[in-house]
């Protein structure tokens, strides 16, 4: 596991950091199964430069963003264990950071333009349990060269 256990600190119980609360949460439970763990957002980046700016407290101390990569419409930062892919293009409530048809499209379209090495995509929501073993058990049946799509 990447990460040590997750739990609100005292001083902040009763309130809520949505960065900590959902982002380094899911990483630092479910999340710390996969060896890359990325979370994508559509718009300004707002997110990512309120904690390059003042940071996110969590167990393991401040946690801050900063971008590694850029492109022509994207940028990525790493938070952490964790990294946000950020589509600038993806800002409209339809076809936007609100819904997941933009970023779920740019999303899959970076990693095979730009990590091709990756066997699996997986697209979910930041408050959906994944059980890692039982998944990778589950694509270990698939041959990753052949195109297909899993839902459910």
């Amino acid at each position: 596991a990447h990460h040590r256990p997750f739990r609100v600190p005292h001083h902040r119980a009763g309130t809520y950091d949505w960065f900590v609360d959902r982002l380094y949460g899911s990483a630092a439970t479910w999340g710390a199964q996969f060896p890359e763990l990325t979370y994508v957002f559509g718009g300004n980046g707002k997110l990512e430069r309120d904690a390059a700016e003042r940071g996110h407290e969590t167990p393991e101390g401040f946690l801050s963003c900063h971008v590694v990569e850029r492109g022509r419409d994207w940028t990525r930062s790493v938070c952490g264990t964790f990294a946000i892919l950020r589509f600038a293009n993806c800002t409209n409530d339809y076809y936007g950071s609100k819904g997941p048809c933009c970023r779920n499209q740019e999303s899959m379209r970076w990693v095979l333009n730009y990590r091709p090495h990756i066997k699996w995509y997986l697209f979910q929501d930041d408050d959906m349990y994944i059980r890692g073993p039982a998944l990778v058990a589950l694509l270990s049946r698939y041959d990753p060269d052949r195109a297909m799509s899993i839902s459910g």
